[in-house]
């Protein structure tokens, strides 16, 4: 698999995605955040791009924050 080959549209990556979240969704993730947590994306002609790596990076480190976060609370 060539480098060019691991990026997908956020279109199939809202397929690929638990729950399928709407595509302006992942768009938020990519441009604003979650909790001080970006989704690693690239742009390409107006297009949004993102890796299998990436979203599971983003999953990982949004689940690391809100574990912080509950602990920080108490719970």
């Amino acid at each position: 698999m060539t480098e060019v080959d691991k990026y997908i549209s956020i279109n199939e990556a809202s397929k690929r995605l638990p729950g399928r979240p709407h595509i302006s969704s992942i768009d938020r993730w990519s441009l604003i955040g979650v909790n001080g947590v970006k989704l690693e994306t690239i742009v390409v002609e107006r297009r949004r791009f993102v890796t299998q790596e990436a979203i599971e990076q983003f999953l990982a480190e949004l689940n690391a924050s809100d574990a912080e976060r509950l602990e920080a609370e108490g719970g």
